[in-house]
């Protein structure tokens, strides 16, 4: 008997493409006969439709909470901008990997290095001693917190609005923005990840509630990232607490271990930021647009 074609939809939409072989059993009449259904291809067919709508359950979310952002910046932006520079703030937005801090599962370290991390005194592994520590043993993973980030953050929370955008998972990012911040201070449930961005490849401002390219400083170690908003950006450096090794694993960056913090690179960007700040608010409102301050600061800072 010819196989049949099976399509499984959700919401209108082929979620799961299979074909049936249905076949009679020998000696038995055709209308008593009882029929035997075999799922063609992989043997794993049901976890395989399960991960499917799973995973387009997660989509749906996906697309429905960026439209939110959207609709949300779209009703609220402008109200919300002109407040923000009535305070005279501007926004800041902040990568998370490698820009404030690095993380990596557990199993990707070596056995010595965890014996190593594991012994040092400032590793936390609990979340109500978060305090002012940077190691973290947390979720399955290490964490270390980039050298002066608490204090840059204390810095320009009074002359930024702070939000995050990760290209990484919401659930990731949430928990790992807890390690800086465990008090809301400073972000304030204001972070934005992959799952929320109108392209999940790249990062635009259209999900930052009050942020635009006139009013924005981005800060991240990745340009590529934003391409519609390169003449917003600081780019810098990667921080590598654990650096890649081969077969997969890591090893300590033993160079970032007692990292100078007076010396490193948030310290350098805080006073960029600061410079910024005060020449845009010195020339508003005659000048609304943060992109040739922030091009002139960054060209005398490297000329210096």
């Amino acid at each position: 008997m010819a196989p049949i074609k099976l399509v499984i939809k959700l919401n209108g939409r082929p979620i799961c493409k299979r074909k049936l072989e249905i076949e009679d059993h020998n000696g038995l009449q055709e209308e008593k006969s009882p029929k035997k259904v075999r799922l063609l291809g992989s043997e794993n067919n049901v976890d395989d439709l399960l991960l499917g709508l799973k995973n387009r359950k997660r989509d749906l979310y996906n697309q429905k909470e960026n439209r939110r952002l959207l609709l949300r910046n779209k009703l609220c932006g402008i109200i919300f901008r002109r407040s923000l520079l009535r305070r005279q703030k501007l926004c800041l937005v902040l990568d998370l990997d490698h820009t404030l801090l690095h993380s990596v599962k557990i199993s990707d370290v070596s056995l010595d290095e965890q014996d190593y991390l594991n012994g040092k005194s400032g590793l936390i592994t609990c979340m109500k001693t978060v305090g002012r520590h940077s190691l973290y043993n947390h979720k399955g993973r290490y964490t270390r917190l980039r050298p002066y980030v608490r204090d840059f953050l204390e810095q320009v929370c009074g002359k930024f609005e702070l939000y995050v955008y990760t290209m990484g998972e919401r659930w990731y990012a949430e928990e790992v923005v807890r390690l800086i911040d465990p008090k809301s201070v400073y972000f304030n449930n204001k972070v934005i990840s992959k799952d929320d961005s109108t392209d999940r490849n790249r990062k635009n401002l259209d999900v930052v509630l009050g942020a635009n390219a006139s009013n924005t400083v981005i800060i991240d170690d990745t340009e590529s990232v934003w391409k519609e908003h390169k003449d917003n950006m600081i780019c810098i450096n990667k921080f590598n607490y654990f650096s890649s090794r081969n077969g997969g694993g890591h090893r300590l960056n033993m160079d970032n271990d007692e990292l100078d913090e007076d010396n490193g690179a948030l310290k350098r960007i805080l006073e960029v930021l600061q410079r910024v700040h005060e020449k845009f608010f010195e020339e508003f409102p005659a000048k609304t647009d943060v992109r040739p301050v922030l091009k002139a600061v960054l060209k005398e800072v490297s000329a210096n």
